[in-house]
């Protein structure tokens, strides 16, 4: 006997991060915030996220990443699709 579960809901926590107070770090004119902002409108319109389940940070601390983090842990279920990419980052500031 086949079974098949419902597949539940996309949820994507996307973080553009631009502006550093670290003055080795180059200005990145905007365009790490603007292509987070753009893949969250991507995401809505043409593929199955809900607009309340998209989270775009624009230049978070650490701890804006770390509550949002947090946030979206309580808020997956468990037949929730997780798509996750590791990249390093570096929050706008960090906590002393």
């Amino acid at each position: 006997e086949e079974t098949t579960e419902e597949i539940g809901k996309y949820h994507a926590l996307l973080i553009g991060i631009s502006d550093y107070t670290d003055p080795e770090i180059p200005d990145l004119d905007n365009l790490p915030v603007s292509d987070a902002e753009k893949l969250s409108q991507v995401l809505i319109n043409q593929y199955s996220f809900l607009s309340e389940n998209v989270v775009v940070l624009k230049n978070p601390s650490r701890r804006d990443i770390v509550i949002a983090l947090d946030d979206l842990s309580k808020n997956i279920g468990w037949n929730d699709p997780f798509i996750g990419s590791s990249a390093y980052i570096r929050p706008v500031r960090t906590l002393p």
